[in-house]
C-alpha cells in the first residue's frame, strides 16, 4: 500500500497534471492504470514464479485501448505503440527461442514474454527497447550479487518480471533520454575495457 502511493506521488510529481483537459493527461492516466499491474506483476512472479494470463491479457486489453485513444488524435503515435508490442515479444520470444537451443532449458518463460507485448503498448518501440536492455542489465548484477554471495547457485531460476517491471518504473519516472545515455555510457566503457 505504501509502495503504491510512492509512486503515485512520483507519477504525479514527474509526469505532471495538465490544466488543458484529459486528452492532455493521458499518460499520466495510462501511468496510474498501469502502476498497480506493473506490481501484482512483480509480486506474483517473484512469489510464485508465474505471471498470470490474466494480468498479462488487462495490460494488453488496456493498452490497446490506449492505442485506439492515442489514434484518434496521433496516428504516428498509435503505429509506434504497436510497433512497440512487436517489438517487445519479439525480443523475448527470440531470447526464449535462442536459449532453448543453446542452454536445452527454458531461459525465458512465456509470462515474460506476454507482459512484454502487453507493455509494448504503453510504451512504445524505443522505450520497450529501453526496457528490455534495463531489464537484462538489472538482472545481470542482481545475478551476479546473488552468485557471488552464494544466496543463488546457477541452477536455481531467477523470476524475470520483477527486472521488466524495475526496468519499467524507470523508464515512467525518467526521460528516456537520460537512460540511454546512461546505457550507452556504461557500455561504451565496458568496450572500453
Amino acid at each position: 500500500m505504501c509502495v503504491t502511493g510512492i509512486l503515485y506521488v512520483l507519477l504525479i510529481y514527474f509526469v505532471g497534471i495538465k490544466n488543458k483537459g484529459i486528452i492532455y493527461n493521458i499518460q499520466i492516466i495510462k501511468y496510474s492504470i498501469l502502476i498497480p499491474l506493473l506490481l501484482i506483476a512483480f509480486i506474483t512472479d517473484l512469489k510464485k514464479k508465474i505471471i498470470p494470463n490474466r494480468l498479462s491479457l488487462t495490460i494488453f486489453e488496456i493498452g490497446l485501448i490506449f492505442v485506439f485513444i492515442y489514434g484518434t488524435f496521433n496516428i504516428n503515435l498509435a503505429i509506434n505503440m504497436i510497433l512497440g508490442m512487436v517489438i517487445g515479444g519479439c525480443i523475448f520470444l527470440l531470447i526464449a527461442i535462442l536459449g532453448k537451443v543453446f542452454s536445452k532449458k527454458e531461459a525465458m518463460g512465456l509470462g515474460d514474454i506476454k507482459l512484454t507485448i502487453g507493455l509494448g503498448l504503453f510504451f512504445g518501440a524505443m522505450n520497450i527497447t529501453i526496457i528490455s536492455i534495463l531489464s537484462f542489465f538489472i538482472a545481470a548484477i542482481v545475478s551476479i550479487f546473488l552468485l557471488v554471495t552464494k544466496r543463488k547457485k546457477m541452477s536455481d531460476y531467477i523470476a524475470f518480471a520483477p527486472f521488466i517491471v524495475i526496468a519499467s518504473f524507470l523508464i515512467i519516472f525518467i526521460p528516456s533520454d537520460i537512460i540511454t545515455e546512461i546505457l550507452l555510457n556504461i557500455f561504451s566503457f565496458v568496450t572500453y575495457l
